[in-house]
């Protein structure tokens, strides 16, 4: 059973919770003050009625309770009020809105923020969550910014106390023309689409001391400048963000209706969703940088990109209708610098920390024994170089040979395997008398966790023999004029007899490259073949972060083939970056922590 007023209204039997309201009714409409919930859509469709007056009672409000009210202007909320389903009043016109005393933080934001017109805020001074102070609305102890009046002109300075601003704060303010935060200023507390419908806003500015963003010419962006997080939507005419963008973040320029032309910088590998969700705008693109699905969602742009590359653009989820090939961009096959085909640790790409440590350790021992017997210092039997796969070790091996100038043997586990027993032990033999007469030699064991591997897991007694045969061979073969490197994936397997001191003593750790080092392996990669005169390796570095030395190695023979396969005469930046987007690294998160693990393991046993 339900009951309805004189007006038509339906309530439960009880008159506790308010069911539906009668379109036809107009005007201010007084809730029966026995009313403690408004259920669902009970307003629904109401768009004649102007005010509201809720009792006091009132402890809940149900979901799409005033859709479509949207002549209802002004209502007055109990005090008593606790739950609501957001948004509340998204379909209203409610310009200016008291919220109740013993509302907390959480609820009063939401309501404020559900009111998209809404204009001003009032509260008592004995409301318990929230203070006003010059027109914005703050936590009670004024380290949030919850609104800001949008009848706000000029200049807003957030006070030194706000940490954090929501991301609806500061929304709608169409007389705002600049911000300016401080240096304790963290982040606005969902970066989705901060500062929007700011229509005249012109400047975004940071305080040079903040540690996390920093502004250029009223744009802002991170500390370092690597990514684009807000352009206010009153700039106007044409922009280009900083050089060092690599990243332009979620709806970074959405709604900036006054801007004509955007210049991506060539260093912009990723542009985030929505980022460009405005209308008559032209984008122009020197470099291929991913996309989301829907980073031009809705907006109606025209992208502009070098002549011959739309495909690339195209395959790369960019929308055709919008893109104009307009211009060319460096085509001119480069002379390359035959200095870069060179030996020994100049053809090793970064790793210089490794290279000096080797050069003190190893090298200027082996190149001067005498002067190192003056001192006691005796030629090193052994090293062992470990790491993730793929990151150089037996490249490093080759030319760590070349820098000395010594013989260089290779040596894999299939060399010293004989189907007879003890017949690997004489093959072992064998192997270190050749290097004892040729010294000064480099005897390089690769995949040495196969030949060393550790007695307790042997099954037979040849295998525990072979084993240690190579303990013995690897006492004294320093004094011969024999130095060992030993690499391997698989540092935990080895035999730990081998790892002691006068064997392989000394360990160094082979890291996936960094980003100097991806750099240098990208021009080392592409010498020698034909490539187009403007190449951004900075770029490549950026693309590549956790790759290791065979993935940029197999990058730039992908991006061969492709240029092999079309019309093109030579190697371009957009072949290589297709080629980085296609192939993915070997190496995972997981797989570098585990051998930083085991780095950190034998740092401690050394």
């Amino acid at each position: 059973m339900t009951f309805k007023d004189f007006f038509g209204v339906e309530y439960s039997e009880d008159r506790q919770v308010l069911l539906k309201c009668t379109h036809s009714i107009s005007g201010s409409y007084t809730v029966s003050p026995m009313v403690n919930t408004i259920g669902r859509g009970a307003f629904e469709g109401c768009n004649m009625l102007e005010e509201l007056i809720l009792p006091e009672g009132l402890k809940c409000i149900e979901i799409d309770a005033f859709k479509g009210c949207n002549r209802l202007s002004r209502i007055v909320l109990p005090n008593g009020l606790r739950t609501f389903k957001y948004p509340l009043f998204a379909d209203c016109a409610i310009k200016k809105l008291l919220l109740p005393d013993f509302i907390d933080e959480h609820l009063g934001r939401m309501l404020i923020e559900s009111c998209n017109e809404l204009v001003e805020v009032e509260l008592s001074n004995s409301n318990n969550s929230f203070c006003i102070d010059n027109g914005a609305v703050y936590s009670k102890d004024k380290t949030k910014l919850v609104f800001l009046s949008r009848n706000f002109e000029g200049c807003f300075v957030l006070p030194r106390t706000v940490k954090l601003v929501y991301s609806r704060a500061i929304r709608n303010c169409k007389t705002l023309q600049s911000i300016v935060l401080h240096d304790s200023f963290e982040g606005f507390t969902n970066t989705s689409v901060p500062l929007y419908g700011c229509s005249s806003l012109m400047s975004i500015e940071v305080d040079i001391n903040n540690k996390q963003f920093s502004s250029f010419e009223g744009v802002l962006y991170s500390k370092n400048g690597t990514e684009l997080l807000r352009c206010p939507e009153g700039k106007t005419g044409d922009f280009s963000p900083i050089p060092q963008v690599s990243t332009i973040k979620k709806s970074s320029f959405t709604h900036c209706e006054k801007l004509k032309l955007i210049a991506i910088p060539p260093k912009v590998v990723d542009i985030e969703e929505w980022a460009f969700a405005g209308d008559n705008l032209t984008i122009v693109f020197e470099r291929f940088a991913r996309v989301k699905n829907n980073t031009f969602l809705n907006a109606k742009v025209r992208i502009v990109v070098p002549t011959g590359t739309k495909q690339w653009f195209v395959n790369g989820g960019y929308p055709q209708e919008c893109i104009v090939e307009d211009y060319v961009v460096g085509n001119v096959i480069k002379e390359q610098d035959k200095s870069l085909d060179c030996k020994g640790f100049a053809a090793i790409a970064g790793m210089e920390k490794l290279k000096q440590k080797l050069r003190t350790d190893i090298i200027k021992v082996l190149k001067d024994p005498n002067r190192a017997r003056r001192f006691g210092i005796t030629i090193p039997n052994g090293i062992l170089l470990y790491g993730p796969p793929g990151c150089g070790k037996t490249f490093f091996a080759e030319k760590l040979a070349e820098e000395i100038g010594c013989n260089y043997m290779y040596v894999m586990c299939s060399d010293v395997a004989s189907p007879y027993i003890h017949g690997g032990q004489g093959k072992i033999a064998t192997m270190f008398d050749e290097a004892r007469k040729n010294a000064p030699t480099l005897l390089f064991l690769d995949e040495v966790d196969a030949m060393i591997t550790d007695r307790g897991k042997h099954t037979t007694v040849s295998e525990s023999g072979e084993v240690n045969e190579f303990l013995a061979q690897l006492n004294n073969c320093g004094q011969d004029g024999v130095t060992v490197i030993a690499a391997t994936n698989k540092p935990d397997l080895i035999d730990k007899a081998a790892l002691r001191t006068g064997r392989l003593a000394l360990h160094y750790y082979i890291p996936q490259p960094d980003f100097e080092t991806r750099k240098q392996l990208f021009e080392i990669n592409l010498q020698n073949r034909a490539v187009d005169s403007f190449i951004d390796y900075e770029r490549l570095a950026q693309m590549t972060e956790n790759y290791s030395c065979s993935d940029i190695r197999e990058i730039v023979d992908n991006a061969g083939r492709i240029a092999f396969g079309s019309d093109s005469d030579c190697i371009t930046q957009l072949m290589l970056e297709s080629a980085s987007i296609g192939l993915k690294s070997h190496l995972t998160l997981a797989t570098i922590k585990k051998y930083e693990a085991i780095r950190d393991s034998f740092e401690q046993n050394t």
